[in-house]
């Protein structure tokens, strides 16, 4: 499973979705426990990718969608 997601550190939570019997990648990934202030931050994009919609704008979807290169996005955070 950790290869099938792309998990590279220990301990990881993927959030990912069922479809019919596959299961979705949302690209959403958390290395590390998401306590503090990074807990509200796991509940509100669990909201988030279960409404099926990003809240991208038009103009940036179709910015996105004209990328002709991979983009590996990651966000770091520590607690304060």
């Amino acid at each position: 499973m950790a290869h099938k997601f792309n998990v590279d550190k220990v301990p990881a939570i993927v959030i990912a979705a069922r479809d019919g019997d596959e299961i979705i990648d949302l690209g959403v990934q958390y290395s590390g426990i998401p306590a503090g202030h990074e807990f509200g931050t796991l509940i509100n994009d669990i909201v988030l990718v279960s409404g099926r919609d990003s809240g991208l704008s038009e103009e940036v979807r179709a910015f996105l969608k004209n990328l002709e290169k991979p983009l590996h996005l990651q966000v770091f955070v520590t607690p304060t």
